[in-house]
């Protein structure tokens, strides 16, 4: 309706009228098609009524938008009453009315909700350059009863009422809300630590979409991004005294859930409320942007998940920046800029402005318009940036479909397209949400300022007592079971497996044989190398005994009386030379004297070569050479017997066999050094840990070490330092340097391989400066480094 206290003055001579406005001391000028249509108005028609009646008595060809449009004017200038948009035409669409402050955008990734395109009053600054202008009258919201179903938003699914938790939220957070001012700091150390490290960034994003994968990544934004911009929405909603009757869900695009908190008012909000409820989820995304790479440079070199979660975090809120604080995006963005000009529902105009480069627009509306121009290339690239977006994830799924699913990816990206197509035109239909009934917005109280203050106090105090109290600091990584010993059992030659002593998992001692390879061939090569030893060690023996002993004792005993029948003879010839001297015998006896001694010699001659002849029949070389063929025999046999031996598989020292159905080896062929089973000994195990490089300082011989396995998630292992190794490794996250301690494993609870995480004991310190550590080095470290 028009407000009551305007006069309208007639001009009969132009068919049009002058209407006054004394409150503000101004006066606008309108034609005839104009007044008819104000005087319409001001009788309580819709412009769906107005413009088929228009139509007819003008002859002309208008839409219900452009006669929407022109009441738009009149509201923008102040000439509406508040109830106008309820009198004049059908009430605004809940959708409609958030649009006026922080309601999410309806394509938005972060999972908003999304308004409908329906139509709405529009507004338009006064026709003259010199009028003042009064402040812009939008529509008012309209309020929303929490106790009933009927009144919530339509594909709104109500979880509960959230205004005691906005309550509660607001008076423990209320003294940060200074931090607001340090939002373009925050983001700029945000931005320096990724600048500082973008490959390290980007490598980092790879294993966080590894990690989360496509569904994890919308789970982790609902969790995240989306839930923390609409409970601070909500927070700063209250504060302004803006009625939240429900938190919810809805869905983007039909098909991705995200949480909703609808926000309705009895009033129109000042422009103070309107920039900071629009500027909320900005702000937000910003400082979890700045959260997320902070916490990545703190804790990308630990190892730790925190890292991970930070790098997504730090992703999903800068996506979630290019459609929030995007003004080309139907969104807080646009609202925002929309609210700062002081120029409303921006969006909405430029699409007319837009429309009107190619469609003509009735004069009622074109004599009164400004800034078409510019309104008309700011819609422009607002859809060139919504069909730019709209293409790039068309050409992306549709990719992705056909690659890995072919002629079902295709069609199945022809039904999502369908059912998002029609989910988006059902949503922008005209009439296609009806309002609910209205009821004014609750608005809170708020609690005594000196209670307030006295709890606050009571907080801070509390929190400072706590940040004094010792505390032990425990760094630690994570952590993998290595057993005492491992051994990997293979054939030193190639073979087949006759036989299997052992099956998996059985427990076996040292020297024990596991399995028995074919040997009959090396069997085969000693038998018949000991049959030529045997031959050999009896021809030694034969050149041994030939002649015999008693034929060299003999020959030896003729060689001596054949000597002593040779001295006797020379003897009797000296005695029967000095008797034949003297003349006592005669020549012819010495003669024959000298003949024996002769035959004698000859016989001692005969019986020397005799023995000479004997014992050149033992040669000392040839038995040598037969020893030494007999030794290369020996050594021949002993190498095939120490293959046999190898044949045999042995346990190298006690332990289990941990290679899986070892049992049906039996028969099989291998290959010298190929695997056959491993074994381990783990009653006794290690457990290793991996602690970053810059928490080493704290880790000493000694120090108590606390596991827990991903197996054994409510027990908890205790054990000792006992090994540091002495250099540091290079992990994708960063440097480590691995930690051994030694744990006793009776019940053989512990396999090798499992994982978990660890905790060392380190120094006692003050709770602070114990979780601040983190905090600290990048201070003193990480900004350090940036400094010129």
């Amino acid at each position: 309706m028009l407000r009551p206290d305007l006069r309208i003055l007639a001009r009969p001579e132009t068919g049009g009228c002058v209407l006054i406005d004394e409150k503000n001391h101004e006066e606008y000028e309108f034609g005839e098609v104009e007044y008819w249509l104000i005087e319409g108005v001001r009788a309580g028609k819709t412009a769906e009524a107005l413009c088929p009646e228009c139509n007819a008595r003008f002859s002309l060809r208008y839409r219900v938008e452009d006669i929407d449009e022109f009441l738009g004017l009149l509201s923008e200038w102040g000439l509406m009453s508040e109830a106008c948009g309820s009198d004049s035409r059908p009430p605004l669409l809940p959708a409609e009315k958030e649009e006026v402050l922080a309601q999410p955008s309806s394509v938005a990734p972060e999972g908003e909700a999304p308004p409908p395109s329906t139509v709405r009053v529009g507004h338009a600054r006064p026709l003259e350059e010199g009028e003042t202008k009064g402040r812009p009258v939008e529509p008012p919201l309209v309020a929303e009863s929490a106790a009933k179903a009927a009144s919530r938003p339509p594909g709104h699914w109500h979880l509960f009422d959230p205004r005691a938790v906005f309550d509660g939220l607001g008076d423990a957070f209320h003294p940060l809300r200074f931090l607001v001012w340090l939002t373009p700091l925050a983001f700029a150390v945000g931005a320096a630590c990724v600048a500082a490290r973008p490959d390290a960034f980007i490598a980092d994003l790879a294993r966080a979409y590894a990690r989360f994968g496509v569904f994890g990544r919308v789970l982790f934004a609902a969790l995240s991004v989306n839930l923390a911009s609409q409970l601070v929405r909500g927070v700063v909603a209250r504060r302004f005294g803006i009625d939240t009757p429900s938190f919810g869900l809805t869905l983007a695009f039909g098909l991705i859930p995200r949480f909703n908190v609808p926000l309705l008012l009895d009033s129109l909000p000042d422009r103070y409320t309107r920039l900071w409820v629009n500027v909320t989820s900005t702000l937000v995304r910003l400082w979890l942007f700045a959260v997320g790479s902070v916490s990545w440079a703190m804790f990308r070199q630990s190892g730790s998940n925190l890292a991970v979660a930070g790098v997504e975090l730090a992703l999903i809120a800068v996506i979630g920046l290019f459609f929030v604080a995007n003004p080309l995006w139907n969104g807080d963005g646009s609202r925002f800029l929309s609210a700062v000009l002081d120029f409303p529902d921006l969006h909405r105009r430029s699409r007319s402005a837009l429309r009107a480069f190619f469609v003509d627009t009735p004069a009622t509306v074109a004599r009164h318009r400004r800034y078409s121009t510019v309104l008309g290339l700011f819609g422009l690239a607002s859809v060139a940036v919504v069909c730019a977006f709209a293409a790039f994830i068309a050409h992306r799924l549709f990719t992705y479909l056909e690659l890995n699913h072919r002629g079902a990816g295709v069609a199945l990206f022809v039904l999502l397209g369908s059912y998002v197509s029609l989910k988006l035109w059902r949503v922008g239909a005209p009439g296609a949400r009806t309002a609910p009934p209205g009821g004014p917005g609750a608005i809170r109280r708020r609690p005594d300022r000196r209670r307030r203050h006295g709890v606050r106090l009571v907080v801070l105090l509390a929190l400072a007592v706590c940040a004094l109290l010792p505390y032990r600091y425990e760094t630690g990584g994570d952590a993998e079971v290595l057993p005492l010993a491992r051994a990997t059992i293979s054939p030193e030659m190639d073979g087949v497996i006759e036989e299997v002593f052992v099956s998996s998992g059985q427990s076996v001692k040292a020297g024990e044989v596991l399995a028995r390879m074919a040997d009959y061939q090396y069997l085969n090569e000693i038998w018949i190398i000991e049959a030529d030893i045997a031959a050999k060690q009896n021809e030694i023996l034969r050149f041994q005994t030939t002649p015999s002993r008693a034929e060299m004792d003999l020959a030896e005993e003729r060689v001596n009386t054949a000597r002593i029948q040779v001295s006797h003879t020379e003897g009797r010839l000296q005695r029967q030379k000095a008797l034949m001297e003297r003349g006592f015998i005669s020549q012819q006896g010495y003669d024959d004297i000298r003949r024996d001694l002769d035959r004698d010699r000859q016989l001692l001659v005969e019986a020397s070569s005799s023995l000479e002849a004997l014992r050149a029949q033992i040669n000392p070389y040839q038995i040598a050479l037969l020893r030494d063929e007999l030794q290369k025999l020996m050594r021949r046999a002993d190498h095939y017997r120490e293959q046999v031996r190898r044949t045999r598989l042995i346990a190298p020292f006690d332990g289990r066999i941990v290679t899986s159905d070892v049992q049906y080896q039996r028969n099989s062929y291998r290959e010298a050094g190929q695997v056959f089973t491993e074994m381990e000994d783990t009653g006794t195990v290690f457990v290793r840990v991996a602690v970053p490089e810059f928490d080493l300082v704290d880790v000493a011989p000694g120090a108590a070490v606390r596991v827990r396995f991903w197996a054994f998630p409510q027990r908890e292992f205790a054990g000792v330092v006992e090994e540091i190794e002495p250099a540091a490794i290079d992990e994708s996250y960063g440097r480590i340097v691995y930690v051994k301690s030694r744990f006793s494993n009776e019940h053989a609870l512990l396999k090798s391989g499992l994982t978990g995480f660890a905790k060392i004991e380190g120094q006692e310190t003050v709770l602070a400066l114990a979780f601040t550590r983190a905090l600290v080095r990048f201070v003193v470290i990480e900004m350090w480094s940036w400094l010129p």
